[in-house]
Formats: C-alpha cells, sequence, structure tokens
C-alpha cells in the first residue's frame, strides 16, 4: 500500500518564515489522505558471473572478472522514488524498476613472506531503475504560461511529468599493498590508493521546475519557463576521485597486545549531481587510532580513537539554494558533518 504525496506546510502561525525559527521540519510533511492504494507486481532478471586466475609462478597470479548482474525494487523504492499518480488523470505512474550492474575486474597481484602487491583496474556500468520528475503545470495548455494558482485558474489546469534514467559510468584503478618486515615482527604495514572517475549520463533532460522570467527587461517577470536540468557528464554526489587508506599495525610478543593506527584520506567531494547550485564539500584526511587487548580466548577490550586529528568535513547533504536563506541574507543548508573527535571502549566475551 502507498499513501498520498500530497505534502503541507505547517509552520506555526506565529513563525515568521525566513526567520530563525523556521525549519524544515515542518515545512514539508506528507500526510496520507486515507484512501489505501495496493499494489501487487513482480519482477525477475537474469545475473552471470565468469571469472578466471592464472599463477604465472610462485610469487605472480593475474586474474579477469567479467559480470551483468541486478538489483530488484525494495521497500524503500516504494517509498522514496517508487509509483506516483498523475494528478490531471489518476492513473498510477512508473517506470522500470530493475537496475542492471555490469561490471570488469582485472589485475596483477605479487606475494611473499613479507610482501603483498596487487593492482587492479575496474570498470562499472550502472543503469539505475527509472525516475519521475516532478508534477509541474503544462505551460503550452495553461494560455502563455499563466500559473495554475492564478485566480481565475486556467481550464482543468493539465500537468506534466518527465520520466527519465540515470546511468553511471565508472573507470579506476586500485593499487594495494602490505609488507611485514622480518627484522621487526609483529609490524605490519598496509595500505591502499584508489583513484577513480565516476560520471553520470542520462537518457533526456527533464523539466525540473518553473522559473519566473523577464522577457524584455523591465523589471517585470512576464513569463513562466521550464528550468531544464541533467546530470549528465557530471560526477555522482559524495564520490571522490581520490581515496588513500593506510593502517599500520603491531603485535606485540611478550603481551597479548595489538595496537593499530589508520589514515584516511579524501579528495574534494560535490554535496550533489545536480545541474545547478553545485556545493563542494572540501577534502579531508582523518587518522585514527587503537588497541585491542586480549585477556583470554574468551575475552578482549578494545579501545579506538576516531578521527584523533579533529578533520572538519561533510559526508552528505544539500546544495545551497536561493529558497534556503533566512531574512538577512545569510544562507542556510542541511548536511551531516563529520564527527568530531570521538572514543570508544568496548569489552568482547565469546561463548
Amino acid at each position: 500500500m502507498t499513501l498520498s504525496n500530497s505534502s503541507n506546510d505547517f509552520t506555526p502561525a506565529d513563525v515568521v518564515v525566513g526567520s530563525t525559527s523556521d525549519t524544515l521540519a515542518d515545512n514539508f510533511v506528507n500526510v496520507p489522505d486515507g484512501t489505501p492504494r495496493f499494489a501487487s507486481e513482480s519482477y525477475d532478471d537474469i545475473g552471470w558471473t565468469i571469472g578466471a586466475n592464472y599463477r604465472i609462478n610462485e610469487n605472480f597470479t593475474t586474474y579477469l572478472s567479467i559480470a551483468d548482474s541486478f538489483r530488484l525494487p525494495g521497500f524503500e523504492d516504494y517509498i522514496f522514488g517508487g509509483p506516483a499518480t498523475n494528478p490531471t488523470t489518476g492513473e498510477v505512474a512508473r517506470g522500470d524498476q530493475v537496475e542492471n550492474i555490469k561490471q570488469v575486474e582485472g589485475g596483477l597481484r605479487y606475494a611473499d613472506s613479507v610482501n603483498s602487491v596487487s593492482l587492479t583496474a575496474f570498470y562499472i556500468d550502472f543503469a539505475a531503475k527509472e525516475n519521475l520528475g516532478p508534477t509541474l503545470d503544462d505551460l503550452s495548455a495553461t494560455g502563455n504560461g499563466i500559473a495554475c494558482t492564478a485566480i481565475p485558474a486556467p481550464a482543468n489546469c493539465p500537468k506534466v511529468r518527465d520520466v527519465f534514467r540515470r546511468s553511471l559510468d565508472n573507470i579506476g584503478i586500485e593499487l594495494e599493498a602490505s609488507y611485514s618486515p622480518e627484522a621487526l615482527e609483529g609490524l605490519t604495514l598496509q595500505g591502499s590508493i584508489v583513484w577513480q572517475d565516476p560520471q553520470l549520463s542520462q537518457d533526456n533532460e527533464i523539466r525540473n521546475g518553473i522559473v519566473e522570467v523577464d522577457t524584455n527587461g523591465d523589471g517585470v517577470f512576464d513569463e513562466r519557463q521550464y528550468d531544464v536540468s541533467t546530470t549528465e557528464g557530471r560526477r555522482p554526489r559524495r564520490q571522490s576521485e581520490l581515496l588513500v587508506n593506510f593502517r599500520p599495525s603491531y603485535d606485540f610478543e611478550s603481551i597479548p597486545l595489538s595496537i593499530y593506527s589508520q589514515f584516511m584520506y579524501y579528495s574534494e567531494r560535490f554535496a550533489t549531481d545536480d545541474s545547478t547550485n553545485v556545493t563542494v564539500y572540501p577534502a579531508y584526511y582523518q587518522m585514527n587510532l587503537g588497541g585491542i587487548y586480549e585477556f583470554s580466548e574468551q575475552m578482549d577490550l578494545q579501545i579506538h580513537i576516531a578521527n584523533l586529528n579533529d578533520a572538519d568535513s561533510f559526508t552528505e547533504g544539500s546544495p545551497i539554494l536561493s529558497g534556503l536563506s533566512f531574512s538577512n541574507g545569510d544562507y542556510t543548508g542541511v548536511a551531516r558533518p563529520l564527527l568530531g573527535r570521538t572514543i570508544k571502549a568496548s569489552l568482547t566475551y565469546r561463548f
């Protein structure tokens, strides 16, 4: 069962719109209309994988893997991007909900008693499910772009809604290595470097909104036009091009104690992959530190310090839009910050 897609503004009457007391939490509240809408659907697809591994000699191995797989829709697809009702006809609209994934991966590995090195190249072709754009006034039928909220409203006030499908192509290289020196038994140095170039494509542009336009430069908005958008050639949101992960650790011989540290680097990312108002999240590095002490085979104590250097950045969020501004002109956005320095201790007992 799906509920109504309509939303309501429940901003309290004593709150000034755009003030610091005005929050997004009460601006868009979905309220079910009480009418049940039932759905019964089935999906199927076929996936396959083929791979080969060849040992060149005692230390070198090469491999190649090719896969064609899929992802069937889940419950979250119905909540965040599932069916929608055409406000003009009442017809339930839904695109292709099966996502297709093609992957190619191959590389070369070297290993001996001290070293381990792996160089991998990969390619991913991901076709997401079809999505529906926002429901907009049909400007070609409302008479010179008159708004449906005008009085008197255009007859029947027809609507339009675009269907589109996004795809992702990603090519990259990963270098992973591990070193355990014989001169210092217990020490292990391992890490990885990943470079990738993910890019989005879109099968067609969509009408993403309606903007007021001053056609003759007299300072008066005299026409409404579609804001057309596409993500063609853009990098996906929250995806870095360069990632570094270095993880040294040391196991003591005389006592049952292991200590470790971690250095992670993420190059800059975009908050969103929309075609306008792109917000850049800065590159950052983060250091972690910890240790594990084994009291016995059944019980151990771990202390972990995350973000030891107290790095500042964001992990995800929205772009800064003109509509997200206070009355004093300051902009506000919604983002999830990287947590500051945290210390966690855990005691594990295995029965």
